[in-house]
């Protein structure tokens, strides 16, 4: 699409990106940990706010949970933080500045 329509910049929201998260989140066995709200639900928690922070503060923001998700020693936390990494904040479909919803309206 970007091809085709080069100065359209796709957005995306903040419900189907954390349903996406959350999807991995399930596929990698962390729903159960999560739903305890403790370490691992904290974590994830902040990982799933990212799209409420202004698009430029998503990156450095995203470094600091992996170095915690590192500091958590848990493998699933990490692979779910290389998840959102390569997809959602360095990948080659999606940035921040698509789905970032920072002072953005709804619409009814």
């Amino acid at each position: 699409m970007r091809e085709v329509f080069p100065n359209t910049l796709v957005k995306g929201c903040s419900f189907h990106w954390s349903q996406q998260v959350y999807q991995k989140v399930t596929r990698l066995g962390l729903a159960t940990a999560y739903t305890q709200k403790e370490g691992v639900y904290h974590n994830i928690r902040k990982l799933l706010v990212l799209p409420y922070l202004p698009a430029e503060y998503v990156r450095p923001a995203f470094t600091t949970l992996r170095e915690q998700g590192v500091e958590s020693e848990s493998a699933r936390i990490l692979d779910l933080v290389e998840y959102i990494g390569a997809t959602w904040v360095e990948g080659r479909m999606w940035h921040p500045e698509n789905w970032s919803v920072y002072m953005e309206t709804i619409d009814e």
